[in-house]
């Protein structure tokens, strides 16, 4: 066989061989393409929402507790309705206080605190559980339930109180939410002053705190 007729025979399988795999990248191609075409998806769209957890009282933005020229043994009470206005979520509800007055003069030490959960009459309370009487911190017709700071066996100074219950970590456990159940109650809280002479002239600026936070469930 020439070396002319090798050449030529290499030359055309070379072309075929090209030819082939050109075909075969094609067909891929279409085969993919075709694959591509054809499709499905479906999607569902929703809305996601958090839950709320607040609450809120009766007390109308003013101070419970306005009283001066408090003589030995006098006692002051004054009651607020505290209402979980929130979503359907389990919360626990707590207490704790804190004295505004920093002076040296600080009644707290002199006084005796104690708190009480309740309710009022049918007749002495509008449906909201909250009282009928013009003054939002009147405890008339207030029946207490429990006592859950300050007893006569085991009494608790107001600075006691705000040492021990400063924050919601170290609160009073008030009540459980749960749902449409237990959102609102009463709290009366009371004040004594000591017979001791060392109150005179004395004051303290009281604020009480109720805090909610959801139950995380684990």
């Amino acid at each position: 066989m020439t070396t002319q007729r090798v050449s030529a025979r290499r030359t055309w399988i070379i072309r075929i061989v090209v030819l082939l795999v050109v075909a075969a990248v094609v067909a891929l191609l279409v085969f993919f393409a075709t694959r591509a075409a054809f499709s499905s998806a479906t999607q569902s769209d929703g809305s996601l929402s958090a839950g709320k957890v607040e609450l809120t009282d009766n007390d109308a933005n003013k101070a419970i507790f306005e009283v001066s020229n408090m003589s030995a043994n006098q006692v002051e009470s004054r009651c607020v309705t505290v209402q979980y206005t929130g979503t359907n979520l389990p919360a626990t509800v707590k207490l704790y206080a804190a004295d505004d007055d920093k002076s040296a003069q600080n009644l707290g030490d002199h006084l005796d605190v104690r708190v009480e959960m309740g309710s009022y009459a049918s007749s002495s309370a509008n449906a909201t559980g909250q009282p009928n009487p013009s003054d939002e911190s009147s405890c008339d017709g207030f029946t207490a339930g429990k006592t859950i700071a300050g007893t006569d066996e085991a009494k608790k100074t107001f600075t006691a109180f705000t040492n021990d219950h400063h924050d919601f970590a170290t609160a009073v456990s008030a009540w459980q939410v749960t749902g449409d159940e237990n959102r609102t109650q009463v709290f009366r809280i009371t004040m004594t002053v000591h017979d001791d002479n060392a109150a005179q002239g004395k004051t303290t600026a009281p604020t009480f705190t109720w805090e909610a936070r959801e139950e995380v469930q684990n």
